[in-house]
């Protein structure tokens, strides 16, 4: 097995805010965490899993969270930079936004995780641009929560037509799609985003997408562009890096999909 492995898609919060924040996410979705959403648990479970780095992935639902989680995850990445790597929050229209990406930037953080549905905006709004004009300068990346959720909500703002008109807007902006593109909306996702110029990963994709048609979407993307993701806590660390070695794709894609590919464009970019 291969004993480097990043994790480009973790949610840990504050020790003082992880028990509520489990409560609150698993009541709205009715499923339980495999683990605390907390940094004690996330190194237990690299531990286990053999993995080598994990890049915790946050959201912000207001502005006032944006300061004290970007705060956070600075100096999080900076006690662990050997083991933890993170990518920062943006709220849409917040006016400081220039003030949080020269902290992210500053701070080594490779980039902000934007969740449309619960920030509640499209993709390719206008309220973003300056967000991600701001981004293209600092050659940050932008991580996209994609498609729907795992209980149902009123309205999908993750929708896969905004992402491609966001693409075509900002050719230049580095956009990365959980969830193998679009979370259950993977017809879709063949149809419009497969071979196009985005990075996806893989996270909450494994037990829900059949093995066939994950290795069909890697070899018709390209294995260049995806990342291995777990969702840690909401799935098991664990248990996606062994449906991942089933997949049987061959040491070299291994070697891209699970460590090479993260290497090149996150951790050293």
């Amino acid at each position: 097995m291969n004993n480097k492995i990043v994790d480009i898609h973790v949610h840990v919060y504050p020790e003082y805010l992880s028990k509520k924040a489990a409560e609150r996410l698993e009541n709205r979705y009715d499923i339980r965490f495999v683990a605390r959403p907390c940094l004690e648990d996330l190194l237990e479970s690299m531990k286990s899993s053999k993995i080598s780095h994990s890049i915790i992935q946050p959201v912000s639902t207001s502005i006032g969270q944006v300061k004290p989680i970007n705060d956070w995850l600075v100096s999080v990445v900076k006690k662990y930079s050997s083991k933890i790597g993170a990518f920062g929050t943006i709220y849409p229209g917040m006016s400081n936004y220039r003030k949080e990406i020269e902290k992210i930037k500053l701070g080594g953080l490779s980039g902000i995780k934007m969740h449309p549905n619960f920030q509640k905006f499209f993709p390719h709004e206008e309220i973003m641009f300056p967000i991600y004009r701001e981004l293209i300068k600092n050659d940050l990346w932008v991580l996209f929560h994609s498609g729907y959720e795992i209980a149902p909500i009123e309205k999908i703002y993750a929708e896969i037509d905004s992402f491609l008109i966001l693409r075509d807007r900002f050719p230049q902006l580095k956009i990365i799609l959980a969830h193998m593109g679009g979370y259950k909306v993977w017809d879709e996702v063949e149809d419009k985003i497969i071979g196009k110029e985005f990075y996806l990963d893989l996270s909450y994709t494994m037990g829900f997408l059949n093995s066939d048609r994950i290795k069909l979407f890697i070899d018709k993307h390209g294995p260049d562009k995806i990342f291995f993701g777990s969702d840690f806590p909401i799935a098991s660390v664990k248990e996606q890096v062994e449906s991942f070695f089933r997949l049987e794709l061959g040491k070299e894609i291994d070697d891209k999909i699970l460590y090479l590919n993260a290497k090149k464009e996150i951790l050293e970019s």
